[in-house]
């Protein structure tokens, strides 16, 4: 059993709790009607649509939470979900509303947009999937807590009931692509490696060089970085390692001489994927080690790749 609300029913809605209530007692009336088997096997969801895109809630969290529909915005937002509790508290002890109690929000950018996102620490924020046509979608969520309350009797309850909207929504980006037809899904990392990496790919004029004890630093030389670029991160992971797991040996260096940036991605067998960042005049580093969903890819191979890439165009020149 489904409850579908459109743009315009949101609008009335927000207007006027009556239509929602006459909706859901509709509904609850109908479902009385159906086999005890039937209403077992289909429970209760409000469907959201925009711009053909739609996304199913149940409805026991749908009534616990403000959902926005809005429509043409402007910066590609589809469906924003905030928790009901936390902006009446906020309204009640004369906070701002806006923006208390945000769990979520789906948009879609076009291409160049998602690049430059790419290119900048996007905090919470992550690339969800792909229509293959150049427009991806994103899942936005808040870099701080909103949770709000005006009195705090009831704090284990509220708590509960936060963590359990938090946790629908850690599954919506997924069933978001598995609803949509024609959508796919997509990853990107977004750590301080890749930040830089994606700098190299899709910001114009990136000054950087890249080098290995054989041939010295390589000059970009009018290469395409994308393709070696998406590689890194695109369908991978980046995590923290500690430092004692620095492994020994050669490595290939990716610099930023601008930003005083260096990424040194190591030879060593069984370490392909490690990489050291070193910043502030190497005075400060950092491991880090690459996850790949294609197990047999290894970060300093493809960085052997590109660098070979340079040095092929240099002698072209």
């Amino acid at each position: 059993m489904y409850i579908i609300l459109k743009g315009d029913d949101y609008i009335d809605m927000k207007k006027n709790n009556i239509l929602v209530t006459a909706v859901l007692m509709a509904v609850t009336a109908a479902a009385v009607c159906l086999p005890a088997a039937a209403q077992e096997q289909e429970p209760e969801s409000v469907i959201y649509e925009n711009q053909g895109f739609r996304l199913s809630v149940p409805e026991e969290y749908a009534n616990l939470m403000q959902i926005e529909v809005p429509e043409d915005d402007e910066k590609g937002i589809l469906f924003a979900f905030s928790e009901k509790a936390s902006i009446e508290a906020a309204k009640a002890s004369g906070q701002e509303a806006d923006g208390a109690g945000w769990l979520f929000s789906i948009g879609v950018v076009d291409e160049d947009t998602m690049h430059e996102m790419l290119c900048s620490d996007m905090l919470n924020d992550r690339v969800i999937a792909t229509d293959g046509e150049e427009n991806h979608y994103i899942c936005y969520h808040p870099s701080d807590v909103r949770f709000v309350r005006e009195q705090y009797d009831h704090i284990d309850e509220d708590l509960a009931q936060w963590s359990m909207l938090n946790e629908w929504a850690s599954t919506v980006p997924e069933a978001f692509v598995e609803e949509n037809e024609g959508l796919e899904k997509e990853m990107y990392s977004n750590s301080d490696v890749s930040i830089f990496l994606a700098r190299s790919a899709y910001m114009d004029g990136a000054n950087y060089t890249i080098s290995t004890t054989e041939y010295g630093p390589m000059q970009p030389n009018g290469v395409d970085a994308v393709p070696f670029v998406e590689q890194l991160i695109k369908g991978t992971s980046v995590d923290y390692v500690d430092d004692e797991e620095a492994p020994d040996g050669e490595y290939v260096v990716l610099n930023f001489p601008d930003e005083d940036e260096r990424y040194d991605f190591f030879l060593m067998p069984e370490k392909e994927n490690y990489i050291r960042r070193t910043w502030n005049e190497e005075e400060n580093e950092q491991m880090y080690k690459i996850t790949f969903d294609d197990d047999s890819k290894k970060a300093s191979a493809i960085m052997n790749d590109w660098y070979h890439a340079l040095v092929d165009a240099a002698g072209d020149n």
